[in-house]
């Protein structure tokens, strides 16, 4: 029976209390519970419940790693751990301090495993540890390993990579060796590629050698507004600068550079090199690039002569300018190579630079064009020049300034198949639009305002006295006419060198000289709608002659009463028709014009003779 205590106060010197305290001090110093209850009922830790406590103190701040059982160490905290590496596992002491342990021990050797010697964390430390602010420090993790889905691993390699990770420094970081910052970029590469890891450069000025290449299969690069890839100063004698060479799904956003054309100058970097290639890409977008300068041609996508393939290519936004070549440019390597699958080319703005703003050339093809809008300074090129290519459709062009603002034609090969959309050309010393032997072309406001001569200019292209045709052309609302205050174009719309021309209302031809002017030969079949129509006339023509044919409106089997145009605003297109043979070389134009009638005067070129047949059409400006 236990003996029952006094309520008496503290101290109390009963014997019925002394002999109950005896019994506790037992249960404080051997009893597995952690706490006991005083005789007033208040309850305190038992020793085990102590060590507990400190157990809970230690967990709370974590084990401490102090070396081996092997290798020996002198343990003077409870929370500080052994290892013995014969089974890996780790011990603290649970003894009294300090705990010597000399080398060659194990827990066995030096006190053994059990309660007051060497107690056994297990897998507590680890989970200490990893809970630690530092935990994430111990924790392996090899980029090179493919990790199961799901896993720790997996989820790391996911996370965006950056260049700092494969020691690439920006200048503003204090990197001075382009060379071996380019030889860090392809160890990148090779990573990013391997681990289909999405890459991310911070923003700053990383300097690199020519022929530095950025192909990393599979990736996706996102670059920090004030990033920029920007040519080493070391003269550079033709070489591309940036190269992206058969590429698969790689994926480029946001994108900057700069071939140091201030400093390298345009004499040795080669007509022919660009500041940033792309070349085969197959499955590759590139959304927002911008071209700060290049002593060659800018920006430029072509594939592997013969061989090569273009396949699924995404551009859409392309900026800048300062270029010595064209600033954006589309190459299909003389007609070697093949575009295949969807094809989107758009939102191309290119400001004043010293070649075309934009090229598409030799045998591009199968290509859906956005917006695309160039400028140049140019006076020999055009703004946007179309080569030899088919199946190409474009939506709201404008090229301003150079010979012309935009130019589709053939050199070495036929331009047909092709959707103008709405192309505008201004400013150009020539034409705005031009369209030079090409076949099966439509469009749908396709002209020029404020050129040196012509707005819509379609005409054949003459090879060693052999004339090549324009073929089958539809503008549903050709524009040509000139705002400024001392018109200078002389033709609104010109017609010289096609068979199967349709066009439809006119927008505009105001204030030129000639308005419309058609030349055609008798096999051409030129349909524009107006409402009066005089003529034909036929007109002969002496060496160096000049001839002034009159025209009355309407033609006969005109409506009653419809008789005069109500005023001089309207415009007139000129049609000459010449034989295949003895044709006089001449030009036309407006002479003068009434409510009733004009004057057409016909000029003969280099002392031409012969006859041919003029007639005119009119209509009311809109």
């Amino acid at each position: 029976m236990s003996t029952q205590p006094t309520t008496n106060a503290v101290p109390s010197e009963s014997p019925r209390d002394l002999k109950f305290n005896a019994g506790k001090i037992d249960e404080f110093v051997t009893s597995l519970a952690l706490k006991y209850q005083d005789r007033f009922g208040g309850e305190h830790y038992t020793i085990e419940g102590l060590r507990w406590l400190a157990q809970q103190a230690i967990a709370e701040f974590g084990w401490i790693p102090v070396g081996t059982f092997q290798d020996g160490a002198t343990l003077t905290l409870p929370n500080q751990i052994l290892k013995d590496t014969t089974d890996g596992e780790y011990y603290r002491w649970d003894g009294l301090f300090p705990k010597s342990v000399p080398t060659g021990s194990t827990p066995s050797s030096t006190g053994g495993v059990a309660i007051g010697a060497w107690v056994g964390v297990g897998d507590s430390a680890l989970r200490i540890m990893l809970a630690s602010a530092q935990g994430a420090g111990i924790v392996g993790y090899d980029r090179s390993i493919n990790y199961s889905d799901g896993t720790v691993g997996a989820i790391l390699k996911s996370l965006p990579i950056y260049p700092s990770q494969f020691g690439i420094r920006s200048i503003e970081q204090g990197a001075t060796d382009p060379q071996d910052t380019k030889t860090r970029l392809a160890s990148l590469c090779a990573y990013a590629e391997a681990n289909k890891s999405t890459v991310f450069w911070p923003a700053g000025t990383y300097v690199f050698p020519p022929n530095t290449v950025m192909k990393a299969n599979n990736t996706r690069w996102y670059f920090s507004d004030g990033c920029l890839f920007k040519m080493w100063d070391t003269k550079v004698i033709n070489q591309d600068f940036l190269i992206i060479n058969g590429a698969v799904n790689q994926h480029v956003n946001n994108f900057t550079f700069d071939a140091n054309r201030s400093v390298q100058g345009d004499a040795d970097f080669g007509a022919d090199r660009c500041g940033f290639i792309i070349i085969s890409p197959d499955g590759c977008t590139f959304n927002n690039i911008r071209i700060i300068s290049s002593p060659g041609k800018g920006f430029g996508v072509t594939a592997i002569p013969n061989t090569g393939i273009v396949n699924n290519l995404t551009i859409d936004g392309v900026r800048g300018g300062n270029c010595k070549g064209q600033a954006f440019i589309l190459d299909g390597n003389n007609i070697t190579t093949k575009w295949t699958g969807l094809n989107y080319v758009g939102n191309i703005f290119i400001g004043s630079t010293d070649h075309a703003g934009c090229a598409i050339n030799d045998g591009v093809y199968n290509i859906q064009f956005g917006p695309i809008h160039c400028e140049t300074g140019s006076l020999v090129w055009d703004s946007v020049s179309v080569r030899d290519c088919t199946d190409l459709q474009f939506s709201t062009t404008k090229g301003k300034g150079g010979t012309n603002g935009c130019r589709v034609f053939s050199l070495n090969s036929i331009s047909k198949r092709i959707g103008l959309g709405d192309m505008i050309g201004e400013g150009a010393i020539q034409s705005g639009v031009l369209l030079l032997q090409v076949e099966d072309v439509t469009g749908g406001t396709v002209g020029g305002i404020n050129n040196g001569a012509v707005g819509l200019n379609i005409a054949q292209r003459v090879v060693s006295g052999t004339s090549y045709r324009c073929k089958n052309i539809s503008i549903s609302n050709p524009v040509g006419y000139d705002n400024r205050a001392t018109p200078l174009q002389q033709t609104g719309l010109l017609v010289q060198g096609c068979d199967n021309f349709y066009c439809g209302n006119p927008l505009a031809y105001g204030n030129t000289s000639k308005n419309v002017s058609v030349n055609r030969s008798v096999s051409s079949n030129i349909n524009i709608p107006w409402e009066k129509r005089s003529g034909p006339t036929t007109f002969t023509l002496t060496g160096g002659s000049t001839v002034d044919v009159s025209f009355t409106w309407p033609v006969s089997g005109a409506a009653s009463g419809d008789t005069a145009f109500e005023t001089t605003d309207y415009d007139i297109a000129v049609e000459v028709d010449i034989a295949s043979t003895g044709a006089p070389l001449c030009v036309w134009g407006v002479k003068s014009k009434t409510v009733t009638g004009c004057v057409i005067q016909i000029a003969s070129i280099g002392g031409s003779a012969g006859t041919g047949v003029v007639a005119v059409r009119g209509t009311r400006r809109p």
